[in-house]
């Protein structure tokens, strides 16, 4: 005998699948809107952190400090949550800086002698406020692929594309700061004071650092390509295994370097105002121009 399949039972089968489809359906456009409003509340409460880092960024006072500290981290920690809000984060950070930290209108008896004449001990060295540090510290330690500002070529610095910071932190008092490792490519640091400062290691390619003041800073290893150091004081600096492909030190006074070979600068710029260390012979009048000074490695 042949059993036929009842049309009841096939339009319940139908309903059942039908209505599981619906439920389904119905629990992913629940799930997508619950994660909907999850992500607004996420970018809400990011947003007030935001505000309330920048408003404790700005209580003065020495009884402040340490909410001004904890507000450069909560926006380092923003910035990494985060990675497109870094331009504008790291120029939060910086305007922190610039205003915070000026030169002095009048520099102490100390400021010239003190820190040419010889190498500063450990024991000396100027210690900076602590919120400044900790901003240096968040600049020097972040990640320099999300910057978005100019990045410097062979033909010079080129704008609107990445890898550079273009940070503006000109005429500041940094003076015995701890930035080993930063990436500075085009800052604008003219007439920074950086004496007894640890800038090893950095990357400072096409920063423009006329007359600062470098004095017994510690450059060792970095990367100073195209860098301006015209009218540079750099009395007793640092700089073992520093490159200085086509640096401008025109007008720089590098005397009491005692690690710096006439090799390192075979492809630098020195003009007569140049002053170096004993034993040290300056390149050829326009070498930099040279064939051999065209190319670089850049690691």
């Amino acid at each position: 005998m042949e059993i036929r399949p009842d049309p009841w039972q096939r339009l319940i089968a139908v309903g059942s699948i039908l209505s599981v489809f619906v439920v389904a359906v119905g629990l992913y456009l629940s799930s997508e809107a619950d994660r909907a409003q999850l992500d607004v509340a996420l970018k809400g409460q990011a947003s007030d952190r935001y505000n309330d880092a920048v408003r404790q960024l700005n209580e003065p006072g020495r009884e402040k400090l340490l909410l001004r500290v904890g507000a450069i981290y909560a926006l380092e920690q923003l910035m990494r949550n985060s990675p497109s809000d870094q331009p504008a984060t790291i120029e939060i950070i910086a305007g922190f800086v610039r205003l915070n930290s000026p030169l002095p209108a009048v520099p102490g008896p100390d400021a010239a002698l003190a820190s040419t004449s010889r190498a500063v001990n450990r024991s000396d060295r100027v210690r900076l406020p602590i919120d400044i540090q900790a901003a240096l510290t968040v600049l020097a330690r972040r990640n320099s692929e999300e910057d978005d500002r100019a990045v410097l070529t062979s033909e010079g610095l080129a704008n609107n594309q990445r890898s550079g910071d273009g940070l503006e932190l000109p005429d500041t008092y940094l003076r015995g700061a701890r930035i080993d490792g930063i990436t500075l490519d085009g800052a604008d640091l003219r007439g920074v004071d950086l004496r007894e400062a640890r800038v090893a290691s950095a990357s400072l390619r096409g920063t423009k650092l006329e007359w600062a003041k470098l004095d017994n800073a510690n450059l060792s290893h970095s990367i100073l390509h195209v860098t301006d150091l015209s009218g540079a004081s750099m009395r007793n600096a640092a700089l073992f295994g520093a490159s200085l492909w086509q640096a401008d030190l025109s007008g720089a006074d590098l005397r009491g370097v005692t690690d710096l070979s006439s090799s390192q600068l075979q492809c630098a710029v020195t003009d007569a105002e140049t002053k170096l260390p004993a034993g040290v012979e300056p390149p050829p009048a326009g070498a930099w121009r040279l064939a051999e000074c065209s190319t670089i490695t850049w690691n």
